[in-house]
């Protein structure tokens, strides 16, 4: 049953809606959000295929949308004629799905629900929806730019919290040192810097950024993970709560310490590889970003004390797994790593090794732990 619904219509570019995508209709239904859209495919060859990706953006966060193939009328007849010869027909297997171009070429119309809990965001601010298109030829690959529709505000209105007021007999008094001690903290004694986090180093210790370094082999660095496609830092996640109070005492320790000071904090934001790479550069400046603002909200320190980079896409992360593990691929892998320079034709040659298999290896083994606000490390010098 329908309790309330809210509805946004969303402006589109004018005499541009057979080429641009369009928010065609959000609205809050109970507990989920529920859209609709359209996104162009764009002209394509009969040899050619496009992948489409959508993602529903805001100023904070984002969140990737279900993916569409769309083939050529050649390229249907190559793919299907593939799965044939392959054996995969033979075994059973499920021939994969896609579009067909002439029937889609002004646009894939699309619809998605998102729990109003997880993505309120979508309904409370100003939203938009981008679409990253890859085309894929015989013999290139290229990926064309991002574009995303005119954000608008949106029509939900976050309905007021309603705080019940005990009675004085059911009132408990309550400790408030021990309401969280990651954020009050009563302990008078500064303990030596050893003593308070493995992350924190002197400034001596303090070495320019190296684009090369395995930040995951660093056993003294901090991690915060985040989920897919996400840039909101979420405590209970991959635990994060434990991480996230270890710099808080950190920092509290050292804004306390009456002979030393923060120095620097470098923070370096990453992403997974999948996916288009200039959504990923956002993704990693933005969870670098998240970090800095979380430190901040929990402490005094300024600007200046905070070194942001923006690691984009995890490919050194990648290259030293693979170079550690045996799997079947895994030269391939290397091969394709280190002779393709552009990130997104590496994920599609990727992808079609083993019939899709080494990439779902690779996806179950390491994605996730490359989503993370990566290498956190505290600096500090003496009080001159």
């Amino acid at each position: 049953m329908i309790r309330k619904v809210y509805i946004l219509i969303v402006s589109i570019f004018g005499s541009l809606v057979a080429t641009a995508q369009t928010l065609d209709n959000l609205k809050v239904v109970d507990d989920s959000i529920r859209l609709s859209y359209t996104i162009p495919v764009g002209d394509i060859s009969a040899d050619e295929n496009v992948i489409l990706r959508p993602v529903l953006r805001s100023d904070s966060d984002s969140v990737c949308l279900a993916e569409h193939l769309v083939r050529g009328r050649r390229d249907v007849k190559r793919a299907h004629r593939e799965y044939v010869l392959s054996g995969a027909k033979k075994r059973g297997e499920v021939e994969p799905t896609y579009i067909i171009y002439k029937d889609k070429r002004q646009g894939v119309s699309d619809s998605a629900a998102l729990l109003l809990n997880e993505y309120k965001w979508a309904a409370l601010k100003p939203v938009s929806i981008c679409v990253e298109r890859v085309k894929m030829g015989c013999c290139r690959v290229d990926t064309l730019t991002a574009i995303c529709s005119l954000p608008e505000k949106s029509g939900y209105v976050e309905p007021p919290i309603i705080v019940a007021i005990p009675d004085k007999q059911d009132t408990v008094p309550v400790d408030i040192a021990k309401v969280d001690s990651a954020v009050i903290h009563t302990d008078p004694v500064i303990p030596t810097i050893p003593d308070i986090s493995p992350i924190a180093s002197t400034a001596e210790d303090y070495k320019p950024y190296d684009p090369k370094h395995v930040v995951s082999t660093d056993t003294s660095a901090l991690y915060v993970y985040f989920k897919t496609d996400k840039i909101n830092i979420e405590r209970g996640y991959m635990g994060n709560a434990q991480r996230l109070d270890s710099i808080e005492h950190l920092v509290a320790h050292l804004t306390a310490d009456s002979t030393r000071e923060v120095q620097t904090i470098r923070i370096i934001g990453l992403a997974s590889i999948e996916g288009n790479d200039s959504h990923n550069q956002w993704l990693g400046l933005e969870r670098a970003n998240a970090m800095k603002r979380y430190i901040q909200q929990h402490s005094a320190l300024p600007d200046s004390c905070f070194e942001i980079i923006n690691g984009g896409e995890a490919w050194n992360e990648v290259v030293y797994f693979v170079e550690n593990h045996k799997f079947n691929g895994a030269e391939e892998v290397l091969r394709i790593i280190n002779n393709v320079e552009e990130h997104d034709k590496r994920e599609v040659l990727l992808r079609k090794l083993n019939g899709g298999a080494t990439f779902k290896y690779l996806h179950d083994a390491i994605f996730r732990e490359l989503r993370y606000s990566a290498y956190l490390k505290v600096y500090f010098r003496s009080k001159k």
